[in-house]
């Protein structure tokens, strides 16, 4: 894993996925951990020699992210074994420009619900996913926001949102692709509202 600059991330919850999670993210990036539990973090960090801050509080209460400068913060990830709380503090956490939200579930009936309730960037993971790696894998591509790897990992799939003011918006690919060393294929969610990247004559939606 590697990028330019340390992302700062906040991390809900200090279980299995949390603590995971916190350990290698932490290696390049600034991580926050919260729990209600501090004896949990304190534990994860003198076992693995971590270097993170703790938050101890309730995330039910907003007031446990007073000492933190949210402005700063460019992930929110929620991994509670509250599916409730995890989706309601990160939506309130989307609303907050510049920060990219996810949320691990229990249960997958509540995958769905971040679209349905008008939040559709917010990423979910479930049972089924290969939860920690995919996560990790978001951080060695900072700009895009869902990735997948196949062939062995050498080939890798990005989902990247471009704003429709963009001047990526009615390029080819070829276009971008100037050394010709490349191989790029794009979706696009905005498919509907008219934006995407022409693939020279082909569109791969998905």
């Amino acid at each position: 894993m590697s990028s330019s600059s340390p992302n700062n991330i906040i991390i809900l919850g200090s279980g299995a996925t949390g603590g995971y999670l916190a350990q290698e993210l932490s290696i390049e990036n600034n991580v926050t951990l919260i729990d209600k539990d501090i004896s949990k973090i304190n534990q994860l960090k003198n076992k693995n020699s971590i270097d993170i801050m703790a938050i101890s509080g309730d995330a039910a209460d907003l007031k446990t992210f007073n000492e933190i400068d949210l402005n700063s913060i460019n992930f929110f990830i929620a991994c509670t074994d509250d599916d409730q709380l995890n989706l309601l503090i990160a939506m309130y956490f989307e609303r907050i420009p510049g920060i990219q939200t996810v949320v691990v579930l229990k249960e997958s009936k509540y995958k769905d619900y971040p679209g349905r309730l008008g939040f559709p960037e917010i990423k979910t993971f479930y049972p089924g996913d290969i939860v920690s790696e995919r996560i990790v894998n978001l951080f060695e591509t900072p700009y895009s926001w869902e990735t997948d790897k196949i062939a062995n990992s050498k080939a890798l799939f990005l989902k990247v949102k471009i704003d429709e003011t963009s001047e990526l918006v009615g390029r080819s690919i070829h276009s971008l692709n100037k050394d010709g060393n490349n191989c790029l294929l794009y979706t696009s969610d905005a498919a509907e509202e008219g934006l995407g990247v022409d693939l020279g004559g082909r569109r791969i939606i998905k």
